[in-house]
């Protein structure tokens, strides 16, 4: 998988635009001709190149700016983007010194999430399915037909566990088919970083669940809520918090959560994809 992180490989040469001011005659639209043009020959310069480097980041591809607060997974590359502006997002949280904790719950879920793209059961109409193609990007569902069913299985039963949930009493269910690859993703980071805590015996829990939770807290209203619900395919945020999380023992017992409580969700009930 390529890994791309913080900001492009290379930075842009504008040395030979001649950007002229208003006052020396220039005005908006010949700055920004300059620019496509300076685009254009860059691009050409690169049809030029015999093989492909899907592990370079470059700085001219607008599609995946270092300043925008996001993180991306390309099955067209088999690689992630982690984004400068979104790393900037932990830092606006915590500090410019996160514990591993906060860190791991914010940037480390969400690495672990963009990889888990790479391993979708489902894919949607806008996007190929990551585990039809192999390390090298050749199309081919390598995922063996036991491995498979399992996880189409686990997959359908987090669709059929969310389209339970009606988030505003009286109004529309959630669809569960159209978001389970990116709650399989959510799961898939949460795993990672759980995985990786079980080896660290001053892990704490309680930072890392919180950090995790406080990426997904807003303010919103009842219509931007109904309109994410028809037009997104990414849980809401507080599901993404609340369902997320009662699957996990870890998140159990760390709020010693018990029968009867809010969070908590029968071990039978609760949907290990990962």
């Amino acid at each position: 998988m390529a890994i791309h992180l913080i900001k492009p490989d290379n930075f842009a040469d504008y040395s030979t635009a001649e950007i002229k001011s208003y006052e020396e005659g220039g005005n908006l639209v010949e700055a920004a001709a300059c620019g496509k043009r300076i685009l254009e020959a860059h691009n050409a310069e690169i049809s030029k190149i015999p093989n492909w480097d899907r592990f370079k980041w470059d700085i001219y591809d607008v599609g995946k700016t270092t300043t925008e607060v996001n993180c991306v997974y390309y099955t067209g590359e088999n690689g992630i983007y982690i984004m400068a502006g979104f790393l900037a997002m932990c830092d606006a949280a915590f500090g410019d010194d996160p514990s591993f904790e906060q860190f791991a719950g914010i940037v480390g879920t969400t690495i672990g999430h963009e990889i888990t793209h790479g391993f979708d059961s489902n894919g949607t109409k806008f996007d190929l399915y990551g585990r039809q193609f192999d390390e090298n990007i050749t199309a081919i569902d390598w995922m063996a037909a036991k491995d498979r069913s399992k996880m189409d299985e686990k997959a359908s039963k987090l669709a059929g566990y969310f389209s339970l949930a009606r988030p505003i009493p009286g109004q529309q269910k959630v669809n569960g088919n159209s978001l389970k690859d990116e709650a399989i993703a959510d799961m898939g980071g949460i795993k990672s970083v759980l995985y990786i805590a079980r080896n660290m015996p001053d892990f704490d829990y309680d930072l890392f669940f919180r950090a995790f939770a406080r990426q997904y807290a807003e303010q919103t209203t009842k219509e931007n809520e109904l309109g994410t619900m028809r037009g997104d395919i990414h849980p809401l945020p507080f599901h993404r918090i609340n369902i997320m999380l009662q699957q996990y023992d870890e998140f159990i017992e760390t709020y010693d959560i018990r029968p009867g409580d809010g969070m908590y969700l029968n071990p039978e009930r609760r949907v290990n994809v990962w």
